[in-house]
């Protein structure tokens, strides 16, 4: 169930998945369509892991560029929302910013400090509260270097050299990090520039993303302030600027963009 705290934000909840649905074809996501011509439209290929291990990096690497990569497999464990998991992100009493959405947004600051423990209590409350902690930095990394870690390389490739010591290791808390919420929270666009190797991977429940295209291709591209000068809205589906499509995230989906 989601626990959306404001009208407004069922507003603008329903107003995204309406926009996304602008871009079906048959009430069907395009990346999900029986029809190659129809799939090779959508930004998203899906791929079982089976299929994304068989592939080169230089494969991975030059899909990047266009599409972004849904990667599932079948025998994923949905975890528990509870301490066990909780201390995947690290102490269970460390301090830590947390947003808070179920206040009003024109009202008090919505960062608070806290502790991953009132992602838990505030699940005893009857009236439970949208919470989203944003940074946990992960001290050890849980993936292994992936196809496309061109940043993992080249950090290898400069070690030693001027400026960079041998003995330093890999930034894992700045490139690892994990995230925690309650139901009902939600954040605006955001650019998670393509090909960058951003990853995402759901531990337990869903998340919702919605990604977008402009509308003029490439040439009309995010790195334009033009983009954003006149007629963006961060709050809005901004259909006049870009298409947008959806997609669900459930553990045992990765999603690379």
């Amino acid at each position: 169930m989601c626990l959306l705290q404001f009208q407004q934000d069922h507003d603008w909840l329903l107003a995204m998945l309406d926009a996304a649905r602008c871009s079906h074809v048959d009430d069907m996501p395009k990346y999900l369509s029986d029809l190659d011509s129809i799939r090779a439209s959508s930004i998203v290929d899906v791929l079982t892991v089976q299929e994304y291990n068989a592939m080169l990096s230089a494969d991975v690497l030059g899909r990047l560029r266009l599409k972004n990569l849904v990667v599932v497999r079948e025998d994923a464990v949905d975890r528990a929302f509870d301490k066990n998991t909780l201390s995947l992100l690290g102490s269970l009493e460390a301090s830590v910013n947390i947003h808070d959405l179920s206040l009003d947004v024109s009202g008090p600051n919505r960062v608070k400090r806290g502790s991953p423990l009132d992602f838990l209590h505030t699940l005893d409350q009857d009236h439970p509260k949208a919470l989203s902690g944003l940074d946990f930095p992960l001290c050890h990394d849980p993936f292994p270097v992936q196809k496309f870690s061109s940043d993992f390389w080249a950090w290898t490739e400069v070690q030693g050299k001027g400026f960079c010591k041998s003995r330093n290791p890999y930034p894992v808390p700045e490139m690892r990090w994990g995230l925690a919420s309650t139901s009902g929270t939600y954040h605006y666009f955001h650019l998670d520039a393509n090909g960058y190797g951003t990853f995402v991977v759901v531990d337990c429940g869903c998340k919702l993303w919605f990604l977008a295209s402009p509308r003029g291709g490439e040439e009309a591209g995010f790195d334009s302030i033009d983009m954003y000068a006149v007629d963006f809205e961060a709050s809005e589906p901004n259909l006049n600027l870009w298409n947008l499509e959806l997609v669900v995230l459930k553990p045992g989906t990765k999603l690379c963009v």
